[in-house]
């Protein structure tokens, strides 16, 4: 199987990456370096404002999400915006052979839609979709271009080893109740902001 590299850009040898403040982190963007989290950790615990627990959950929440997008990123070869990348092709890929409007295509794969004409461009750059104008209300169409599908399809086989081999050992009743507890964290982060 050939490696996909949508990004076009040769798999770094070090795994820090800059993140949008110039900082470089090993969390991919997240920024929770093993200092800051001692800090944070000790702070909870002298403070007595939340539960040091629940702090070193989210912490370690926080660093193996960075970790494993990081590792994805790299694996799959995005080199920007590597979230929306993978999820207008992953999209576009469940919608094949349909074509879909831009605004449609942010939409599901919930992606902003400044991100989602920059992704598209990128995409359409590297030969991967192909936009056409028409639809009944006239807005331009875009949809996986053979190469598009080619790519998107070893993506999606990709990734799933790749979850396969950070998560297939977690097994038996405590993968369920974690599932679970994770839907809640997600519930629970949403309704913050």
């Amino acid at each position: 199987m050939v490696k996909p590299h949508i990004g076009l850009a040769p798999p770094a040898s070090d795994s820090r990456s800059p993140d949008p403040d110039g900082a470089a982190s090993r969390t991919g963007g997240v920024g929770i370096e093993r200092h800051t989290k001692r800090f944070l950790l000790n702070t909870a615990k002298q403070s007595g404002i939340g539960d040091p627990g629940s702090c070193e959950i989210i912490l370690s929440l926080l660093s193996a999400c960075g970790d494993i997008r990081s590792a994805l990123a790299r694996e799959l070869g995005f080199c920007s915006n590597p979230a929306a990348r993978f999820s207008a092709l992953v999209t576009l890929y469940a919608l094949s052979p349909s074509p879909t409007t831009a605004a449609d295509l942010a939409y599901d794969a919930e992606v902003s839609r400044s991100s989602i004409a920059a992704v598209i461009k990128g995409l359409e750059k590297r030969g991967l979709v192909a936009r056409a104008r028409g639809g009944k209300e006239r807005n331009p169409t875009v949809q996986l271009t053979a190469a598009g599908h080619d790519v998107a399809a070893a993506i999606v086989q990709h990734f799933l080893r790749i979850a396969n081999s950070v998560a297939g050992g977690l097994g038996g009743e405590g993968r369920g109740v974690g599932v679970e507890a994770f839907r809640e964290l997600e519930r629970r982060a949403a309704s913050l902001g």
